[in-house]
Parts: structure tokens; C-alpha cells; sequence
């Protein structure tokens, strides 16, 4: 339908659930279209070692529940295009049970055992509601206390969540490459530094949950959500892996890049899709950093009447 192009053109209107890294779009110009959405909820973060063991003192049960997120927005220049810049940062000598020595998995022999652990959000809420939190809205940053957590003064670490909602197109760098950004697409990083790794060859793993509206049946039972994925890469950009899902009225789609910045260099990452219990997950996997991780995906809302669904699929 004409409408459906017309507000996938617009920037989508952002939420942010308790101020932490459960983020809620609509498409742009509905207003809480209560009939499309997406929620991104950043669950487990976690190391694991050369065998894909958790390290057990290096887990975060789900980013979006700590309660010492940091939050701050303001507006920059970004690509050349002005941008409202969210950025909800975790400090790690905040995260419970965090210790600073090493144990489960990693070099000191022991098995990481993670069978009680499964990278998702145990919220109950299957729709992402905010409606009885406190939300973090992007159109009004003025209202917003951007010192909810401590400073982050860490020389132990810190794991990031920081968002773009741009005016305008922009072309933003990413390491060799650049990512071209419509307005109506949201740019989302993921960033690190001074992860305290337990041993060389370990990776980080980042998950992410998707829910979106129509994830339930007229029971109440979740429903299996399709999805489809192709790999893309053309000339400047980097490979992605696309994943598109319908999210109501509306499809999202999500380009997701197979590289990630690794103490400043272009190196590769992997993206994992599933699908189970009516949300659709990813596990992001990131190489061993020193310095500093970044990570760049977007996400939008696209017309489900356009021929660009991806031509390469994979269905759950």
C-alpha cells in the first residue's frame, strides 16, 4: 500500500525501556502503531573460550536488566547528517558477580557449563511493553536525568549500547568500508573496551532477542516466527547478513555485517540466526580484543508489497 512506502520513508519513533538497551521501534509517522512493531532486547553477554565454553565469571545474564546502565543522549553531526545519539553504557565492575579472577572454562581447565543459560531475555512480557516502565523517548531528550547510573570510571571495562536516529541520509565510516544510512533506519552499535578476556582465543558473544507484533496467536500462544536471511556485499560495503521478518502492517529488515572493528582493525564476526517460542534471536560473535570492539547494524521498517525481499532464504 502507498502509506506503507510512505511511512517506511520516515524516521521510526524510538523508545528505550527503563533507559537500558531494550529498544522499541515504530514505523515513522504512527504514532505507537500498536500494530507494528519491533522490540530489540540485548540479552546474555558472555566469553567463551577456544572450545565455545562459557567462562562463568565473564557472563552478564542479560544486558537489559542491569540495573547500573549509564544513559546519556545528546545531538552530533554524524556522517554529515545530524543524529540524536542514545548511548546506555555498563561499567563491568557494576555487574554482579562479575569477579575479576577467572574461573568455568577458559585456561584454568574447568568445563563452562552453560545448560542454564540460553543467551534470551527471561521477561514474561512477549511484546516488549513499556507502558508501565520508564521509557526513554527520542523525540523529547530534554526531559531525560542522563545520570541515572555512576560515572563510568572502570579500568575493569565496559560493554555499550549507543543508538543513531538521523535527520537525514548519512554515510557513516566503518574501519575500510562505509555504511550508507537512510533516515528511516536505525543505526545501532555495539562497542567494548578492556574486556577482561580469561585467555587467549576466546571470543565475546552479544544476543539479541527480537519480539515483534503479531508474535502470538489469538490464544495467547507464542507463534513461530518467520524469517528470511541472505548474505549481501556490493563494491564499498561491507558483507551483511540481511535478515528480514514481518512485524505486523510492516516488514523490518536488519543488515547485519559479518565484520566488526577489533582494536581499530576490520576483522570477521559472526551472526547467528534461531528462531524458538515466538521470538527470533541472534547471537553476535566478536574475536578477542585488546583495546576496543565496535560493532555497526541497522534496522528499519520496510513496505512488505516491495521486491527486495531477500532472494537467498532461510526459513524457521
Amino acid at each position: 500500500p502507498a502509506w506503507c512506502a510512505e511511512e517506511a520513508a520516515l524516521p521510526p519513533v524510538v523508545q528505550f525501556a527503563d533507559k537500558a538497551p531494550k529498544i522499541r521501534l515504530y514505523p515513522g509517522g504512527s504514532d505507537r502503531d500498536e500494530d507494528t512493531w519491533i522490540v530489540l532486547t540485548f540479552g546474555m553477554v558472555r566469553e567463551l573460550d577456544s572450545q565455545g565454553r562459557e567462562v562463568s565469571s565473564r557472563s552478564i545474564p542479560s544486558l537489559a536488566d542491569e540495573e547500573a546502565i549509564r544513559w546519556t543522549q545528546e545531538r552530533r553531526i554524524v556522517g554529515g547528517a545530524d543524529a540524536l545519539v542514545t548511548r546506555m553504557e555498563l561499567s563491568l565492575e557494576h555487574v554482579g558477580g562479575f569477579d575479576t579472577t577467572c574461573g568455568g572454562g577458559g585456561d584454568d581447565g574447568d568445563d563452562g557449563d552453560s545448560n542454564d543459560k540460553d543467551g534470551s531475555d527471561s521477561d514474561d512480557e512477549h511484546d516488549g511493553d513499556s507502558n508501565d516502565e520508564d521509557d526513554g523517548d527520542s523525540r523529547d531528550p530534554d526531559t531525560r536525568d542522563s545520570s541515572s547510573a555512576p560515572p563510568t570510571t572502570s579500568t575493569l571495562g565496559r560493554i555499550a549500547v549507543e543508538t543513531y536516529l538521523f535527520s537525514s541520509d548519512a554515510s557513516v565510516e566503518y574501519g575500510n568500508f562505509s555504511i550508507d544510512v537512510l533516515r528511516s533506519q536505525l543505526k545501532f552499535n555495539i562497542e567494548s573496551a578492556s574486556w577482561p578476556f580469561c585467555g587467549t582465543g576466546h571470543v565475546l558473544e552479544v544476543n539479541l532477542d527480537l519480539a515483534v507484533a503479531g508474535d502470538h496467536d489469538e490464544g495467547g500462544d507464542d507463534k513461530d516466527q518467520k524469517y528470511q536471511v541472505r548474505e549481501a556485499e556490493t563494491g564499498s560495503k561491507p558483507k551483511s547478513t540481511i535478515l528480514r521478518q514481518n512485524a505486523g502492517e510492516m516488514d523490518v529488515l536488519l543488515d547485519l555485517p559479518v565484520a566488526a572493528l577489533v582494536d581499530g582493525a576490520t576483522a570477521g564476526s559472526g551472526v547467528a540466526v534461531s528462531s524458538a517460542g515466538g521470538k527470533t534471536s541472534i547471537a553476535f560473535t566478536f574475536p578477542q580484543f585488546v583495546k576496543t570492539l565496535l560493532y555497526d547494524p541497522l534496522v528499519g521498517f520496510v513496505d512488505p508489497d516491495t521486491s527486495s525481499r531477500p532472494s537467498a532464504t532461510t526459513t524457521a
